[in-house]
């Protein structure tokens, strides 16, 4: 059979369409909320009332050291903290929360920052993860907007562009207020980007870290209280960040990224009974996710033919690929997807075996998911016309 016969010219650059269904992973969580998602990709795997809003607690902080590093890159940076950073309100009987958000009351989780005490942003910004320090959270916040309430205006906003439609946060370290609120899928969004920082990936997991003297304290060892970090029942050693939070209105939240065998993963859990729940609820769902076993499915053979007309040459081009274009994916983020031959700048004549494009597979919003270059057949030269063209065109 003639090379013409064998090849079907494509006027559309679409070649597969693939209208493929994900299967999402059936797992049992006791958290009221849940989500279980791709950290590349961003693709859901898993969700329990993903999108409704819960109170975060000091999941919050994760989001304030995210903020606070756009605007701060020198973390030797010495701050003082203002006596209204410090100020410690109890309650009133009849109150759930304090009328200025950002207050700190006596049964939170503090550093122990002193009046007047000189601290680096490093210092602090371990006292608000480690030790999960709201004092540690409103001094950060303080020394770096200008006010808190500054601060947690620009957070918003912040989060408003991270796209975290249902977040609106009330202060910077996560203590109850009725419209200090977000959901499991808005913090999925924001540990995405939190795990790219490589500050706060190395805070969140260290197990230890002293933070120095002061000029109004000893040095002191600030410690690792997080199990998923600690050798124990619920130590998990695929961790890149994780960070807790508890109060009565939250009940027991996590935010954690893993990766395995190039896979990263990010579980959030909201609202579980109990603080050994959130820990048991992260690894069943990292667990049912990693053992998932990838699929393999044939989108274009490397025997099939592409054609086009190239405007002065003497032959149509035809390319084949060199090797099958594959599509390699677990059965709960198979998504829909379509083929297409993209056809790179080319000029006469063209060499056989040389590079004229790729066939590419693009899946939800034009991620590229699979790509395969493909190679001219045979040399096509130009016409007599075109090489005519050509050579009086040096001389003019």
């Amino acid at each position: 059979m003639g090379l013409d016969k064998r090849v079907k010219l494509l006027f559309l650059f679409l070649i597969v369409s693939l209208p493929l269904v994900a299967k999402p992973l059936v797992v049992e969580v006791n958290a009221k909320s849940a989500i279980l998602m791709n950290a590349n990709t961003g693709k859901v795997l898993f969700e329990k009332n993903a999108t409704s809003c819960a109170f975060p607690a000091s999941v919050t902080k994760m989001a304030t050291a995210l903020y606070l590093l756009e605007l701060e890159k020198d973390l030797e940076k010495m701050v003082v903290p203002s006596l209204e950073a410090l100020r410690v309100e109890p309650l009133l009987k009849s109150a759930s929360f304090h009328k200025i958000p950002y207050r700190l009351a006596p049964d939170g989780t503090m550093m122990g920052i002193k009046k007047g005490e000189e601290l680096s942003i490093r210092s602090l910004l371990y006292g608000m993860l480690l030790a999960s320090g709201n004092d540690a959270a409103n001094v950060l916040a303080e020394s770096v907007g200008g006010s808190i309430p500054r601060f947690i205006e620009g957070l918003n906003r912040f989060l408003i562009a991270l796209g975290c439609k249902e977040t609106h946060f009330c202060n910077p370290h996560g203590y109850h207020h009725p419209e200090h609120v977000t959901t499991a899928y808005d913090l999925a969004l924001i540990t995405r980007y939190v795990i790219n920082n490589e500050d706060l990936k190395k805070i969140s997991t260290s197990l230890m870290f002293t933070c120095p003297k002061t000029n109004k304290s000893p040095a002191r060892d600030i410690l690792q209280t997080n199990r998923l970090m600690k050798q124990g029942k619920y130590f998990y050693p695929y961790v890149l960040f994780s960070k807790t939070g508890y109060h009565s209105a939250s009940g027991s939240n996590l935010s954690v990224a893993a990766e395995k065998n190039g896979r990263r993963i990010i579980a959030i859990l909201l609202g579980c009974d109990t603080y050994v729940q959130r820990y048991e609820d992260a690894i069943t769902l990292l667990e049912a996710a990693f053992q998932e076993e990838v699929q393999e499915r044939l989108i274009v053979s490397k025997q099939k033919l592409f054609a086009r007309h190239l405007r002065g040459g003497a032959t149509p081009l035809v390319a084949q690929l060199s090797a099958d274009l594959n599509y390699y994916y677990f059965d709960s983020e198979e998504e829909e997807a379509k083929a297409f031959v993209c056809w790179d700048e080319l000029f006469l004549p063209i060499e056989k075996g040389a590079r004229v494009g790729a066939i590419r597979l693009f899946g939800e919003g034009g991620r590229v998911l699979s790509e395969e270059p493909i190679y001219a057949v045979e040399r096509v030269e130009k016409t007599l016309w075109k090489a005519l063209k050509d050579f009086v065109s040096r001389f003019i």
